[in-house]
């Protein structure tokens, strides 16, 4: 054991060793300055106790804790004892850059790598450090995150908003289904797929810093941030003993919530490099199509695959800008993971040359890349076929074993049938995969969540046109720019067949947002608020929906009733449209905010069969009925006796029939019946005097809230709506008042509409027209409607009122100075009243000074 811990104390006393030999000043130098100010700003801002407290619960509860044994689970419980302590020693570090050392310490465990480890390289470091340190550190990278996409090269898909795994994925199997097919473009290049040994473990730290400074973070953030990476002490555990304390020079923590952050930060640089050689003309990289960009590399992390022509002078560039790089930052490329791919079009004798000069060889395209087949070949059970077999070999084991809550729902989804065994369907899979409020298991039905993560790709596809794994799509598939219309032509990857498959959940179910409307087709587009279909796709006539409105007011209402029946006229009027001409827009009319997501995509791919008509189970009437119906069942003001009288029913029937089980006696029901009712009546007199108390406390608070005015030389905007679904019409109405209260204007009109939150929508919008319009300058706008409030403030949208809403954060961006809040219904009284006579159309459209007499 000692000879075991000495070896490894050794290699990590060498791993952690700086070579101070190295310069690289020439190579930082070419970094460009890409922090603005108002970044380093926002990452030097005073830390708050709301970005601690989303730093807490944002990491995993039980993940493995550090030295002092408290994990996740222990801040999160406990927070608000502890918080006030733990906020001090965070603003601590960010003010004066304090870590005391034993928050730093950390324990390295070993993970096995392969299945029988004999090597220390098949083991992986992960480093367990204390939680209050991740604290400091997670602060950090919460802000670092959102300024990632404006700093890091569109190549690097890994840790930045906006950006995925899939992305690489999806060029990669682009790239190779090129590679692999003569007459296509790329036939006649390499890819070099490189894999660095030890990236975490061999970033130099003076290189990390120059490279930070040289990007324009702040002085004193990159002292806090180097003072993270520098204070590291390492304990490696071994066999459960603890070897000696190891004083790292270089390296970074894996399981340090900032280090990708700034491994990829540092990979960044060899991107410049990369950059510069291209600009040069030294490297050409790869065009798949005549109009796709050309790719000369993709990175995730420090996982690089390379594109280049497969010609030798091409190569010898690219091996200098590796030295460069691997020289500066210390990185070693490890050539037992690294190979070369190349195209169906290269000779025999050239990629014997190219595996001489590199010193790698050919890898198989079969391999995988980022967990994923690189190309898919005919059968793509095939290439998947070693999925099932890891989770088979899994379940083999369990069957003997005690399981979790978690493997015993993992076993059950299981079943199997080999050779002559036949194993019996106890149960059909269709029943077991609805949701446990529905009556079945909630397993998911692997079919439909497919769907859905397909139906993702298209989405951000849709959404993310300049992203560059689109373009190459968009070369390949749809150069017109339409993806609505794409086909799955003859030789299409697998990849982009995939997409089109889950394109057609969106075709059904998305909806379109209206702006100008020249994006939209009035037949064969869903975008009638109310209606679950198009029209008439069949239709032949392709006008747009831009024929309907007339620009600055809204929709053209004579041709509108010229054209469609009455109950169409009706829908099509009660649509929000935009008045600014703002772009068409797709939303996901299933989440609030318009933005599709894989859980409700499941939701509806499994409700929608992918060849039948569409039906928006969201607005179905007769299924809405039902459910209201479930609902008065268990509702009204006496839901909570009934909840109550359930308890002590159950409770009862449980002692019953204990007493017949245990005791052999024989209860008569009824007398469990009268100990309910007793029960329930002692517990509701010894509640009602304190539900009373509550009652009125409650009501006495609500009565004190009053409208607040604004500050002097200030307006108010007070905004209110009505609306009734049964009619689909509503009144809006705005009432401004100065700092003594004093009426300014005011205005009410009647509206269509197809919720309350799009009519509350409209007023705040009429608001800002009124104030822009008269020129009324510093304005407070006043809603009680707290949704619509925080989607204004927070610059997120509303699915349905979308088209609104970005009106209003064109007008709100037209005023120098003015403010979004929300008040209770209490505090918005005058609005409300208003609101109510407007509705029932007894108060004129706009007045000032001198309010109407019937308010």
């Amino acid at each position: 054991m000692k000879e075991i811990m000495k070896h490894i104390e050794e290699r990590f006393d060498a791993l952690f060793t700086s070579n101070n030999k190295r310069n690289c000043d020439s190579v930082v130098n070419n970094i460009p300055v890409r922090v603005t100010e108002d970044m380093d700003k926002e990452l030097s801002a005073e830390v708050t106790e709301e970005e601690i407290r989303k730093a807490v619960f944002s990491m995993g509860s039980l993940k493995a804790p550090g030295p002092d044994g408290l994990n996740g689970l222990f801040y999160q419980k406990h927070w608000e004892i502890i918080k006030k302590e733990v906020c001090a020693v965070v603003r601590e570090f960010f003010r004066n850059g304090f870590l005391p050392e034993e928050i730093s310490e950390t324990i390295v465990v070993l993970i096995p790598k392969v299945k029988d480890p004999e090597e220390l390289n098949q083991l992986r470091p992960i480093s367990c450090c204390n939680f209050i340190y991740k604290i400091i550190t997670r602060v950090i990278m919460l802000r670092l995150k959102g300024l990632l996409e404006d700093i890091v090269s569109p190549t690097q898909s890994a840790f930045v908003g906006g950006r995925l795994i899939q992305d690489n994925v999806v060029i990669v199997q682009e790239v190779y289904h090129s590679l692999n097919r003569k007459g296509r473009d790329g036939s006649e290049n390499v890819a070099i797929k490189l894999d660095m040994n030890k990236a975490y473990d061999r970033l130099e730290w003076d290189f990390l810093e120059k490279v930070l400074k040289k990007f324009g973070f702040a002085e004193k953030w990159v002292d806090l941030v180097m003072k993270c990476v520098r204070s590291a002490s390492y304990r490696v555990r071994v066999n459960g003993e603890l070897s000696k304390k190891i004083k790292p020079q270089r390296g970074l923590r894996q399981g340090d919530p900032l280090s990708p952050y700034l491994l990829i930060l540092a990979a960044e640089v060899f991107t410049i490099l990369m950059q510069q050689a291209k600009e040069k003309g030294n490297i050409t990289g790869l065009k798949i199509a005549p109009t796709a960009p050309a790719i000369t590399h993709l990175l995730f992390t420090d996982d690089c695959i390379i594109f280049a022509k497969a010609k030798e002078e091409e190569i010898f560039q690219i091996i200098t800008v590796l030295n460069e790089y691997t020289e500066a930052s210390e990185q070693i490329i490890n050539m037992n993971k690294s190979g070369l791919s190349f195209g169906s079009q290269v000779p025999i004798q050239t990629r014997v040359d190219i595996e001489d000069i590199l010193g790698m060889k050919t890898w198989d395209m079969a391999g995988k890349y980022l967990g994923l087949p690189a190309i898919w070949g005919r059968s793509h059970n095939k290439a998947l076929a070693w999925i099932e077999e890891k989770i088979m070999n899994k379940l083999e084991g369990w069957k003997e074993r005690l399981l979790n809550q978690a493997g015993k729902e993992t076993l059950i989804k299981s079943w199997a049938a080999s050779g002559k065994e036949r194993d019996i369907h106890w149960k059909k899979w269709d029943s077991i995969t609805e949701s446990k409020s529905e009556g079945g298991l909630g397993f998911k039905d692997l079919v439909k969540q497919n769907t859905a993560y397909l139906a993702k790709q298209a989405w951000r596809a849709f959404k993310n046109p300049n992203a560059i794994w689109v373009q190459i799509l968009k070369s390949l598939y749809f150069p017109d720019g339409n993806f609505w219309t794409a086909t799955g032509k003859k030789g299409a990857s697998w990849v982009w067949r995939s997409i089109l498959h889950g394109r057609e959940l969106l075709r059904k179910c998305a909806k379109w947002s209206i702006g100008d409307g020249s994006k939209v087709s009035i037949w064969k587009d869903n975008w009638i608020a109310g209606r679950s279909s198009p029209l008439n796709t069949n239709s032949t006539d392709d006008s747009k929906v831009n024929d309907l409105i007339v620009n600055g007011e809204g929709w053209n209402k004579r041709k509108i009733e010229s054209k469609f029946s009455q109950e169409i006229c009706k829908e099509i009027l009660s649509t929000p449209v935009s008045v600014m001409n703002k772009e068409d827009h797709l939303y996901w009319p299933w989440r609030e905010d318009g933005n599709y997501s894989i859980r409700t995509g499941y939701y509806v791919a499994r409700r929608v069969g992918q060849n039948s008509k569409y039906e928006n189970l969201s607005t179905s009437e007769d299924k809405r009925e039902i459910w209201k119906e479930k609902l008065r069942a268990g509702g009204g003001e006496d839901k909570e006796k009934r909840i109550s009288k359930l308890g002590f029913l159950m409770w009862e029937i449980w002692k019953t029939r204990n007493n017949k089980l245990f005791q052999q006696q024989d209860v008569n029901p009824k007398w469990t019946i009268c100990r309910v009712k007793a029960l329930e009546a002692i517990y509701w007199k010894l509640t009602e005097k304190q539900h009373t108390q509550k009652t009125e406390g409650n009501r006495s608070k609500t009565n004190l809230v009053k409208w607040r005015p604004p500050l002097e030389n200030w307006l108010k905007a007070n905004v209110d709506a009505t609306f009734r679904k049964d009619t689909g019409t509503g009144a809006i109405v705005v009432v401004i008042r100065d700092h003594k209260g004093r009426i300014i204007l005011g205005f009410s009109g009647k509206i269509q509409a197809t919720s309350s939150t799009v009519a509350e929508a409209q007023a705040v919008r009429q608001a800002l027209i009124i104030v822009n319009n008269l020129q009324m300058g510093r304005t407070l706008i006043e809603t009680d409607n707290l949704k619509l409030a925080q989607a204004i403030k927070s610059k997120t949208a509303l699915g349905e009122a979308m088209a609104i809403i970005q009106d209003i954060q064109i007008l709100m961006a037209n005023l120098p100075e003015k403010g979004m809040t929300w008040t209770p219904r209490n505090g918005n009284r005058l609005a409300h009243a208003v609101a109510k006579a407007a509705e029932a159309e007894t108060l004129q459209a706009s007045w000032s000074t001198k309010p109407p007499t019937e308010i």
